[in-house]
């Protein structure tokens, strides 16, 4: 599979508008907005909605803080914007491994949303590899240029990119089938291994909502791969529109529109309507319908949310009475109430690739294992994990803080219960003198 795709970690597509869109017969890369632009768009305006392209730019590469100096080398610049750049880095201080490459991205204009995503990827530190985080320790440094941040490097390209290769080989996708065929691309690619990908982005967001975060803009490019050897997993990225349900009106009207929960489009529902993670689990069931069905949802292009408030999966004629089809049905019910929750999808959908599907012992690997324990990825290099040698106080808990060994924590629970996660770890921190007990995830405890 890993020759399948281009290793992209950010693309963008051309700026459609609106009435071009329904004319496509390929899914583009669309576009998130904040309550601001749905407004405009609810009130009729006619807003591009796919996301532009990032500039191409011939400029020399930044010098990096001089923490990393030695120990990363950048070897490419993977996007560029307005927000800042984003580079691939290979890490020197390692030595030996062909696959030590991380992603390290360049904030220079920082706002609300992303000072936000900073502590969402720091909160998520190596807590899921299903889900993007801030790697390393430290795993962020602030420089006269902006803020630097440090994460893991996607060489695959996203599902997007998949759902393209399918759309591109007849045999896979055909409208006159009730079901895409992805059998029929060869490779190593077929039907099961792509649910399995899928249930690894379901593993990705019940860790996040394991911490307290919403992403609310989950869709098909916003689930990157990567593969080593030929195993690959999948993993949620961006968390730029994430939300703390906890933490009051952080969450709002945000998300792309073909992916958003008819809930959310309703401006006389309650503000827990904007809380709950169940909006998730549509996007998620959005996502779905669009790699197993070869046509799109009926509510596809709709930016008013009339056609999502309206939709009854049971009308749905592209849904058949499969056991993934009533999965599908089941994460689109209008009703938030009433939708499958995550830990009811998990294990359906695992049941549903092992037998509906009769997955291979590699599928199976892919849900019953980490990628680590597959070899589908690897450490982050200890050259990347420093430590502090002062006391902190009472700052919040970070890696870099560990004064002495990372070790496998003892009992399941000491880091909560999450099916997606990292092994609990735990190591000492020196706080007011006193070498207090810290526990966190790692993908591997040392």
């Amino acid at each position: 599979m890993a020759a399948l795709f281009l290793a992209v970690l950010l693309a963008g597509g051309h700026a459609f508008r609106y009435e071009q869109l329904e004319e496509e017969d390929f899914l583009p890369r669309l576009r998130a907005f904040d309550e601001t632009g749905f407004r405009r768009l609810m009130t009729g305006q006619k807003l591009p909605l796919t996301m532009s392209s990032f500039a191409e730019t011939s400029a020399s590469f930044p010098e990096l803080p001089y923490f990393w100096r030695k120990r990363l080398k950048i070897v490419d610049r993977l996007g560029s914007g307005s927000f800042g750049e984003v580079f691939k880095c290979k890490v020197a201080c390692s030595g030996h491994d062909a696959d030590d490459f991380v992603t390290l991205k360049l904030i220079k204009e920082e706002s609300a949303f992303t000072e936000r995503e900073i502590g969402f990827l720091k909160k998520m530190n190596e807590v899921s590899d299903y889900c993007v985080s801030a790697i390393g320790s430290p795993a962020s440094f602030h420089t006269n240029e902006g803020t630097w941040l440090l994460m893991p490097y996607f060489n695959d390209g996203d599902l997007l990119e998949l759902a393209h290769t399918c759309g591109a080989k007849g045999k896979c996708k055909d409208p006159g089938q009730p079901k895409n065929n992805w059998d029929a691309l060869g490779r190593g690619v077929s039907n099961a291994e792509v649910l399995a990908l899928f249930h690894q982005i379901v593993q990705g967001v019940d860790a996040l909502h394991s911490r307290g975060i919403i992403h609310t803009d989950l869709k098909l490019e916003n689930a990157m791969l990567s593969c080593r050897d030929d195993k690959c997993f999948a993993s949620v990225i961006d968390l730029g529109l994430g939300c703390e349900p906890r933490v009051t009106r952080t969450c709002g009207m945000t998300g792309t529109p073909t992916y958003l929960a008819p809930e959310v489009w309703k401006t006389g529902e309650p503000r827990s309507s904007m809380t709950s993670p169940m909006r998730d689990v549509w996007s998620l069931g959005v996502m779905l319908y669009l790699l197993v069905y070869p046509t799109v949802p009926p509510f596809m292009w709709d930016t008013t949310g009339q056609k999502q408030i309206k939709y009854k999966p049971s009308e749905d004629k592209t849904i058949g009475k499969e056991n993934l089809d009533l999965l599908i049905a089941q994460m689109l019910d209008p009703d938030p109430r009433m939708r499958a929750p995550i830990a009811t999808i998990l294990p359906v959908l695992e049941q549903i690739i092992k037998t509906d599907y009769e997955a291979p012992p590699e599928v199976i690997s892919m849900i019953d294992e980490k990628p680590i324990d597959r070899n589908a990825t690897i450490p982050v290099p200890k050259c990347m994990l420093d430590k502090l040698d002062y006391d902190v106080g009472d700052q919040p808990f970070e890696r870099e803080m560990c004064v002495d060994n990372v070790t496998e924590a003892e009992g399941v629970m000491r880091c909560g219960f999450c099916v997606g996660c990292n092994p609990c770890c735990k190591c000492r921190v020196l706080r007011h003198g006193q070498k207090v007990k810290e526990h966190f995830r790692q993908r591997v405890c040392d």
